[in-house]
């Protein structure tokens, strides 16, 4: 179950809790009350905050994808590595090695992105992939999702 459903059905839970509390609640006490409205507070804040988003390198994607001057470039994964630190049960994140030819010059640049389970031999060593730079500002690198999709649609 992904994040955004269960924290639907938490709120759909906590709002049918906080409606029962306060219309049956008159004979419980006042520390009972607060105690299970914080519960519920609780544990909203706990899906929130673990629910997934977005990683700098995709939000730049989105970003670079939306211009019309955006340069597309190939690159050579050298050496990919599991991060382990923002991971759900389908996600992984992974820092890629790459050797990139950026302004005609080749040159070795690790990006960090989330990569679904299904497609990270799509990102092993040795694999082509696909990016999008930013003419202007040639540093600013991200993933063609279109060419080397990083998700399953």
């Amino acid at each position: 179950m992904n994040m955004a459903k269960l924290a639907t059905i938490l709120v759909v839970v906590s709002a049918l809790l906080i409606a029962w509390i306060l219309y049956w609640g008159s004979g419980m006490p006042p520390w009972a009350v607060a105690m299970s409205v914080s519960m519920v507070l609780v544990f909203a804040l706990l899906v929130w905050v673990a629910a997934p988003r977005p990683s700098p390198e995709a939000l730049l994607a989105r970003e670079l994808a939306a211009m019309s001057d955006v340069a597309l470039v190939q690159g050579k994964v050298l050496g990919v590595k599991r991060l382990g630190e923002r991971e759900t049960h389908t996600l992984r994140e992974i820092r890629l090695s790459l050797d990139i030819a950026l302004d005609g010059i080749e040159q070795s640049v690790t990006l960090q992105i989330l990569v679904e389970d299904t497609r990270l031999p799509d990102f092993s060593t040795g694999s082509i992939l696909h990016f999008l730079q930013d003419p202007r500002q040639p540093e600013r690198l991200a993933i063609d999702r279109r060419k080397s999709p990083t998700h399953i649609k």
